[in-house]
């Protein structure tokens, strides 16, 4: 955006330095202008913009020449939760409705988990996982939250992890792949003093965390089995060395000097 002109001259700049069709320019304006909510904008100067409605307003000068790929970096960071909300949606429906493949890098993982269908994760600059959220959280197990009120009393639950507990609320974590959800009710059924129970998948950012941690863990091994080998190395190289100088042998290198054989 042009940052001491309107936003709609931005807008026409592009349209004629990018040599956009008109129909098309005036499709796609008409589209970012509803979906985005920018009619009440596109007359303001860039610089009297609040950062989300400057965000919307990028958004819309990049979609006028009809991509079929974008490039986003933390398209929500800083935004209120009315513009957050704006822009997943309008990201969804584009994505849905236009067929534009949107790929997005953010550390919000809970933006992410709504917006896309497919996540690719790196570790240590190599890709370590490709496919779905779904697919992710099943890597770590079934990963459940449960939040148990009570009259008071701490229900018994073997098998479930207690995360905290204050007030008569308690929070409980179980790994629902080994102890199903059936066994889990049962068991909350016997407990007394139960007023009301929530069941919840654990926090996405949680399962990542996880999954980020025993990456390093395996690559940490890695590096200690390679330096145990070194080791070995060294000491399996350094055997015959020691035994030749315990039987006073001369070293092959000098027996070949003395013979004129290296210089």
């Amino acid at each position: 955006l042009w940052w001491d002109h309107p936003v709609i001259q931005s807008f026409e700049w592009k349209k004629v330095v990018w040599d956009i069709p008109d129909p098309v320019y005036q499709r796609n304006l008409g589209m970012v202008t509803e979906l985005l909510d920018i009619g009440e904008i596109r007359n303001t100067f860039a610089r009297e913009l609040s950062l989300g409605q400057r965000m919307r307003a990028d958004l819309g000068l990049m979609l006028l020449h009809s991509p079929e790929v974008i490039l986003l970096d933390e398209p929500t960071l800083g935004l209120d939760v009315v513009a957050k909300r704006q822009m997943i949606e309008f990201l969804k429906r584009i994505n849905r409705e236009e067929g534009v493949t949107i790929l997005v890098t953010s550390h919000d993982m809970d933006d992410l988990e709504e917006m896309a269908r497919r996540i690719l994760m790196i570790s240590g600059g190599k890709l370590v996982y490709d496919g779905s959220f779904d697919g992710l959280r099943e890597i770590t197990g079934n990963l459940t939250h449960l939040t148990v009120t009570t009259d008071g009393r701490k229900p018994e639950l073997s098998g479930c992890r207690l995360l905290s507990g204050k007030n008569g609320v308690f929070e409980f974590e179980v790994d629902l792949s080994r102890l199903p959800i059936r066994g889990m009710l049962e068991r909350l059924s016997r407990a007394d003093g139960i007023l009301d129970i929530e069941i919840r998948k654990a926090p996405i950012e949680q399962v990542i965390a996880q999954l980020y941690q025993n990456w390093r863990g395996q690559v940490m091994g890695g590096f200690r089995a390679a330096a145990k080998s070194a080791a070995a190395l060294v000491q399996c190289t350094s055997c015959p060395i020691s035994l030749r100088n315990q039987h006073n042998q001369r070293p092959a290198h000098n027996q070949y000097k003395s013979q004129g054989r290296l210089s």
